[in-house]
């Protein structure tokens, strides 16, 4: 998941950083900072839900993780 993160990212800085005028080009920004999120909130729960498996957490938890994780953007960084 670091790994994935780590990628997303590079991707990110690179498309965000460019204009684009037609809808393909604000498609794969969507999809990047979907993509984003969807690592982010992985990283975050520590269990394995669904098709999100995870090997150092490979048990479902629903006492703790059965809840939905709100991330925003506070200052620049995803809180």
């Amino acid at each position: 998941l670091e790994e994935a993160r780590h990628d997303v990212d590079r991707w990110i800085s690179y498309v965000l950083a460019r204009q684009f005028a037609d809808p393909v080009g604000w498609e794969l920004q969507n999809m990047l900072c979907a993509a984003r999120l969807i690592i982010e909130a992985a990283l975050r729960r520590e269990e394995s839900r669904g098709c999100h498996v995870r090997e150092d957490f490979p048990d479902t938890d629903d006492e703790h993780w059965l809840r939905h994780i709100v991330i925003r953007r506070s200052a620049g960084a995803l809180a």
